[in-house]
């Protein structure tokens, strides 16, 4: 699919890729360059990258320019079980298994890097593919204010089915501090994790 000057990549919403290892390839150089992500170890691939790759739940998103087509943004998603969330929230570089990444309907942003400033952009891009989800991310910025677990609810969600759907699904493994509504109406959990 094209969007003005972005290309977009999203398997599992048929706007596939040539070959996973193109999307590899590509989302490995997006990680590369990312902030937060550069330092890790690269056999976190393994389970970071590589399963939503062979999933297809990833949504790559390209810039058209003058001289060719650059990267500039990666989100990546898992369907887990609660005791697969509890893993997740207690070790994300290594809680899950390839089987976790599908094992149940809680819904988890487990990546999203844009390493040259288009972070808006790119979510802006990638909203629409989430309209009817309600799902959870972690927001790390360690060194500011530790790990936040945060909410998403997509806008042609009921915010009634919202509220049941969180409170049918509370985190097995929940942060010590309550939930609080941040100012555009999404759900924050903030946490500090130890």
């Amino acid at each position: 699919m094209k969007n003005s000057s972005f290309k977009i990549y999203a398997p599992a919403f048929d706007m596939p890729v040539h070959s996973d290892a193109e999307a590899f390839g590509v989302a490995t150089w997006l990680w590369m360059h990312a902030k937060n992500h550069r330092e890790v170890p690269l056999l976190a691939l393994d389970h970071m990258l590589l399963p939503a790759i062979n999933l297809r739940q990833y949504v790559l998103v390209l810039e058209e320019a003058q001289h060719g087509t650059r990267p500039i943004g990666y989100l990546s998603w898992a369907n887990l079980s609660a005791e697969a969330e509890s893993r997740y929230l207690n070790n994300p570089l290594k809680g899950l298994s390839n089987q976790d990444w599908n094992s149940g309907d809680r819904m988890w942003c487990i990546d999203f890097f844009a390493p040259f400033g288009h972070s808006r952009q790119v979510l802006a891009l990638c909203k629409p593919f989430f309209s009817k989800a309600s799902a959870r991310y972690m927001y790390h910025r360690s060194h500011e204010q530790g790990v936040r677990v945060m909410t998403f609810t997509g806008p042609r969600v009921d915010p009634a089915y919202a509220r049941q759907w969180w409170a049918d699904r509370p985190m097995m493994a929940a942060p010590p501090t309550p939930p609080v509504v941040s100012t555009n109406g999404i759900n924050t959990l903030a946490s500090r994790r130890s």
